[in-house]
């Protein structure tokens, strides 16, 4: 076992509370990302650079071009209509029509807004059931209000104890908690709803210092993130510097965002290996 001062932990936590981890310019490689301008070509101004592995287009060829001339022009007006579509909103999603490999095939395609340019994550369609995970955020918030009624009636366990059934009736995932945080954000796992196969967490406690602030901002802007292996290999978003910005992409609603490599860490402490999905919402 490893065995460290107390200076030298007090100096992890402080890395981990000031890492800027919304600018980590690294993506998760089962996905694809491209950087459009505002302007009404869509210039691609960054890619990953796993991009080839989607399109049939080297990444030195990919820099510069037009959404059209990239995607042609049936695609690039399916997402030139998301464009017109996301108004306020910070994120939408859609199934697209791409060329791929001389064959159209279906990729979700994921919008979001990074200040003054349109980003594209684009992932495979693995039928993951017929809602896009924002989507299904956006079925439990309307169903949860159903349950109040058995609020009054019942426990606070009780209650909580429902509301991560239905969560995960409706994501299929292995395991769904509800964390409940006190006044210096220390947080126990108040309720659970687990497959027979998964280790139960119900009734630990976790400091503060898991969850620091700038990633506590995140999940409240970003509501849905996964990760799809945590032994894969990330790949970069290049140019590293954005052309615009002259510093890193905002990442702050990318779904595709690397985690940062403590994390990871973490997650492997837990236990965690594949299809590990974190859906925020607030009771």
């Amino acid at each position: 076992m490893s065995h460290y001062s107390e200076e030298q932990l007090l100096q992890a936590l402080h890395q981990c509370e000031v890492e800027p981890i919304h600018q980590i310019s690294q993506i998760q490689s089962h996905g694809a990302l491209l950087v459009l301008s505002a302007d009404s070509q869509h210039l691609v101004l960054q890619a990953s650079e796993n991009l080839s592995s989607f399109f049939d287009l080297p990444l030195d060829g990919v820099l510069g071009k037009s959404l059209v001339e990239l995607l042609g022009t049936e695609s690039a007006m399916q997402i030139k209509q998301l464009i017109r579509n996301i108004g306020k909103e910070n994120t939408i999603t859609s199934l697209v029509n791409v060329m791929l490999r001389q064959e159209h095939s279906n990729l979700q395609v994921r919008l979001f807004v990074s200040g003054a340019m349109f980003v594209l994550e684009f992932l495979p369609d693995d039928g993951y059931q017929t809602e896009c995970p924002q989507e299904l955020f956006t079925l439990m918030k309307q169903a949860l209000p159903n349950s109040d009624a058995d609020a009054d009636t019942g426990t606070d366990s009780d209650y909580f104890a429902q509301i991560v059934t239905l969560v995960r009736q409706f994501t299929g995932f292995d395991r769904v908690m509800i964390y409940r945080f006190d006044a210096n954000w220390d947080g126990e796992v108040i309720a659970e709803s687990r497959v027979d196969t998964a280790s139960s967490y119900l009734g630990l406690h976790f400091p503060a210092s898991d969850i620091p602030p700038q990633a506590r901002r995140l999940y409240t802007c970003n509501l849905v993130r996964e990760v799809a292996d945590i032994e894969n290999q990330s790949v970069s978003v290049l140019p590293a510097l954005n052309p615009v910005s002259k510093g890193p992409l905002d990442m702050t609603y990318s779904i595709l965002r690397s985690f940062s490599p403590v994390h990871i860490e973490y997650l492997k402490n837990m236990g965690v290996q594949v299809a590990c999905r974190t859906q925020t919402f607030y009771i």
